[in-house]
């Protein structure tokens, strides 16, 4: 028997013949091209013409979808969808974010949070950074002395409460790069007002700490126009805080009817779910935003001055035209 000797470590496969394979790809290429040049024309034709009618039904369909939107009056962009503009002089937000620079301070807040929740971690509350400790639950005095420094804030809170409408100055005109620092804002005066009614209530003055509520209420409803889940959330939230320190409140001071009243009508005109529709309206409104965004990205690309660039983006961009609609239909139709 023959032994074949053992093949040198230099003969290890290391893909040299791949760049030669490469190469000889264009004339295998050219060669089927010159052999089957007529039957390949006609498959690219019809892929061609399938395509052109696929693109146009696809189209069609899409602007159906969306007459069909605009017909029942819903909003297309987050422009439409966005609360209507106040004056001035009676929009709400104009005293909030008043209020709101002076609430402002990360040791108060997490006091106030602290207060209300015995040093416990509730859902409602942000948490403290990662290595800081949570700080000692202050005293009634301490919390008063806190409290106190914000009369003015309170004051401004309960002005803008009474004010018939508020829109906030988002730019709603950026779509799904919109802002909305003064969500966060609204929990946090929620957990001072809330800490305000529980240490009024503490001391005798049950009317005081409905009041306080009341004031929160009428601040969570003022957002509830805000066409995004992330508000009616927020809104939850703040309901939440108050739903947990109002049986505090009664067991400390036993409200009269007449100073119960206000804050029993004030929730019972209170709509949680309803929002909710429109808030859906504008998750619509933020996706139709996306399907755009990527559509200009797109045309951008294609009319840059490189050719490279013009050939990355015209073929995916031209084969997926059609497909790409159909799914923006799909998106349309299931949310």
């Amino acid at each position: 028997m023959t032994t074949t000797p053992e093949r040198p470590a230099s003969a290890f496969p290391t893909f040299r013949a791949i760049p030669r394979g490469l190469l000889a790809a264009p004339r295998w290429v050219g060669r089927l091209l010159r052999r089957k040049w007529r039957p390949i024309a006609v498959v690219l034709a019809v892929l061609i013409a399938a395509h052109i009618v696929l693109n146009i039904v696809a189209g069609r369909r899409l602007e159906a979808e969306l007459s069909r939107l605009r017909a029942e009056g819903a909003p297309l962009t987050f422009a439409e969808a966005a609360p209507p503009k106040v004056p001035d002089s009676e929009n709400a937000a104009v005293l909030y974010q008043k209020a709101f620079a002076g609430l402002y301070n990360p040791a108060d807040s997490e006091a106030a949070q602290l207060y209300l929740s015995g040093g416990k971690r509730v859902p409602e509350a942000v948490p403290p950074r990662t290595g800081h400790p949570r700080g000692a639950v202050p005293t009634m005095a301490q919390m008063e002395a806190i409290l106190a420094r914000h009369q003015a804030d309170f004051a401004l809170l309960e002005q803008a409460s009474r004010r018939p409408a508020c829109r906030f100055p988002v730019n709603w005109d950026a779509g799904f790069a919109a802002l909305f620092p003064e969500l966060g804002r609204v929990r946090d005066a929620t957990w001072f007002l809330a800490a305000k009614a529980l240490v009024d209530a503490r001391r005798g003055r049950a009317g005081d700490a409905l009041n306080d509520l009341a004031v929160a209420v009428r601040m969570s409803n003022h957002i509830a126009p805000e066409p995004t889940p992330m508000a009616q959330l927020v809104r939850v939230a703040c309901f939440g805080i108050m739903h947990r320190v109002l049986p505090e409140i009664l067991a400390a001071a036993a409200p009269t009817p007449a100073e119960s009243r206000p804050l029993y009508d004030l929730l019972g005109g209170t709509d949680l779910a309803g929002p909710w529709v429109h808030a859906m309206e504008g998750e619509r409104c933020f996706g139709l935003s996306v399907y755009n965004d990527a559509r200009r990205r797109g045309l951008w690309i294609l009319m840059s001055p490189t050719i490279g660039a013009r050939m990355i983006s015209l073929v995916p961009g031209v084969l997926w035209s059609p497909f790409f609609k159909l799914d923006e239909v799909y998106y349309l139709r299931r949310i």
